[in-house]
């Protein structure tokens, strides 16, 4: 577990963070309306606090690649 942290010195990256998620939720079928709302709701909070963005690192390897043997498990 390794969240992103961007505080109010980072506003820019936070708004654009923002934009990024509403424009995502759009393209998924959530209402245009109701993705905006969502956008200038979190906006307004920008600047008070932190935002935290929990996620989760995953690295995946397709079959055949030619790492077979290298983890020692072979």
């Amino acid at each position: 577990d390794s969240p992103w942290r961007i505080g109010p010195d980072q506003a820019a990256l936070g708004s654009a963070l923002l934009e990024g998620i509403a424009a995502a939720a759009a393209e998924a079928g959530i209402a245009a309306d109701e993705a905006a709302r969502w956008l200038a709701a979190r906006r307004g909070l920008l600047g008070q606090g932190r935002m935290e963005i929990g996620h989760l690192d995953l690295l995946a390897v397709p079959a055949g690649d030619g790492m077979e043997g290298q983890d020692g498990d072979d």
